[in-house]
């Protein structure tokens, strides 16, 4: 569920991962969303990555400025097709606190479905993930609040977010859409409305989180550096470990790799339908 790993320490705290992995009675511990500069698990980084993000640390207007000067192209369309929903739809509605029960329940709902379509995990179905979003959303103040962002028309749910705050950074989370509306790039139209609203209230960046989504590259002027590995200490499961994780690498470097997620993600899309 989390986006980031790491300590949460004094700023220059020093320690061994060795010895924080046996304080913690661990041998091994797989990560894979480690922020790259915690120096204590160099030693053990396997795949750099990287969460993108959107600095506004200017203002919502000099973002879409800087945007506009690197030749994307992509925020103009999406500003364009939210001005053809509503020539031909109607008006927006936006709530960027949202306290809408029926939203909450409908971000969930629709995220299950994605989740099941793609063959993903069902991680919303297991009971306490639920429960965690729902408290997180119950959270107001000024170092930290859930968010519940929603683009209505009329009282149709046309997009809807679920995410958090501090008092600088909005992190995009779970974004969701009524596909009814998808030739109107809903989801685009509803990032673009979040940031500038939360622009407003003085959050300098939007998080958007690892991963490879065709569209974020679009909205990104920011990365914050990751990464994946194994840290252990020595033991005959370490070293198992070990063996598997340099297999992982070997397999995502290989040409061969796409050939082989294709038939996984069939069955996975086949499994998803079958249980549910």
């Amino acid at each position: 569920m989390s986006d980031y790993q790491g300590l949460i320490v004094s700023p220059g705290t020093e320690c061994d991962a060795g010895e924080l992995l046996r304080g913690c009675g661990l041998k091994v511990w797989k990560f894979d969303h480690l922020l790259e500069d915690q120096a204590c698990f160099s030693g053990f980084h396997g795949v750099k990555d990287f969460s993108q993000a959107m600095d506004m640390s200017n203002g919502y207007d000099a973002y879409l400025a800087e945007k506009r000067k690197s030749g994307s192209r992509r925020l103009a369309q999406f500003q364009r097709k939210g001005r053809k929903f509503e020539r031909e739809v109607g008006a927006f509605r936006f709530e960027t606190y949202s306290t809408d029960e029926d939203a909450f329940e409908q971000v969930i709902a629709w995220k299950r479905e994605q989740c099941i379509r793609t063959g993903a995990p069902d991680f919303l179905g297991w009971g306490w993930t639920r429960a965690l979003l729902e408290r997180i959303w119950r959270i107001r103040n000024t170092h930290f609040s859930g968010m519940l962002s929603v683009l209505y028309h009329d009282e149709t749910i046309i997009a809807a977010h679920f995410g958090m705050k501090s008092s600088t950074v909005c992190h995009w989370w779970f974004p969701t859409y009524n596909s009814e509306y998808s030739r109107y790039s809903p989801g685009g139209v509803l990032l673009l409305k979040l940031a500038e609203s939360v622009a407003a209230d003085g959050i300098t960046l939007v998080d958007l989180g690892k991963g490879k989504e065709e569209y974020k590259p679009s909205f990104s002027n920011y990365e914050i550096g990751l990464a994946e590995g194994t840290a252990f200490v020595p033991s005959p499961i370490a070293f198992l470990y070990k063996a598997r994780q340099d297999s992982e690498q070997f397999l995502r470097r290989s040409p061969y790799a796409e050939r082989v997620k294709t038939p996984i993600r069939k069955v996975r899309r086949l499994l998803g339908k079958r249980s549910a």
